[in-house]
């Protein structure tokens, strides 16, 4: 098995939002910092991504896009992890797995449209073919 990549804010903050391929597992630790992770450009290989979390005096926000289906696994301690486990209409869609604590901190998964409907929406609506 190779190296699990790590996304580490230690006194700091750290914003990722990108196209790349998600490794299919990564750890994510936010101590006395923060993490914000919008996978809505993000490729998911076929199967299950496994995000595995840390947070200590800090938080992690992650953006996760409808058209990926949830799990989430955590717990916390004078803190909170927030997250909906969900599928999707497609069976063969990826699938994203949060599991992980929060201890003094926050960790809050999040379900929005997927970027390229986002964008679609706006332009809609700047021709007003959609209310706003």
């Amino acid at each position: 098995m190779g190296r699990v990549p790590v996304v580490r804010a230690l006194f700091s903050n750290i914003e990722r939002s990108d196209g790349s391929v998600m490794a299919e597992t990564v750890k994510v630790e936010a101590i006395f910092g923060n993490v914000e992770l919008d996978l809505r450009e993000t490729r998911f290989a076929a199967g299950v991504t496994e995000l595995r979390v840390k947070a200590v005096f800090g938080s992690v926000e992650i953006v996760v896009p409808a058209d990926v289906a949830v799990e989430v696994h955590g717990s916390a301690v004078f803190g909170n992890f927030e997250g909906t486990t969900r599928t999707t209409a497609d069976p063969d869609a990826p699938a994203l797995r949060v599991v992980g604590s929060a201890t003094f901190a926050s960790v809050v998964v999040k379900t929005v449209p997927p970027l390229r409907v986002q964008k679609l929406a706006t332009e809609l609506r700047a021709r007003r073919l959609l209310p706003p």
